[in-house]
């Protein structure tokens, strides 16, 4: 049950986090470059799951362990991109959305998992 508490919070931390930080943001600095505002809150919202992600203190142990953080790591990094970018950056953008969940987020699990697959070999051997 604690795996999937880490899992979830890997996939939902970063695009709520940045969703409440962007929308803080705007509220009370609404003069703020768009461009500014949407990297601060994404290096906010990365920081803050790291924090997270360690308070729980997790050790990967097995492949499957490496696989998993991987994939829900970088997708959820690439899938927040791909959803709030344009409509940040281009204000008016309304194509955000689809790119996050048909193009950007996929594109996160995949090259996630497999970095997570090559790190788990590496590291599983290393240890045996």
């Amino acid at each position: 049950m604690k795996s999937i508490n880490r899992y979830l919070n890997l996939l939902l931390t970063v695009p709520l986090i940045m969703l409440l930080a962007m929308n803080l943001w705007t509220e009370f600095f609404p003069e703020l470059n768009s461009k500014l505002v949407f990297i601060s809150t994404f290096i906010f919202s990365l920081s803050f799951q790291i924090f997270v992600w360690k308070r729980l203190g997790f050790k990967p142990k097995s492949k499957n362990d490496y696989f998993l953080t991987f994939c829900f790591f970088g997708g959820s990094i690439l899938f927040t991109i791909g959803f709030f970018g344009p409509q940040t950056i281009w204000l008016g953008g309304n194509q955000g959305p689809a790119l996050g969940i048909l193009i950007t987020g996929p594109i996160g699990l995949i090259f996630g998992g497999l970095l997570g697959y090559m790190m788990g070999e590496k590291n599983i051997q290393s240890k045996s």
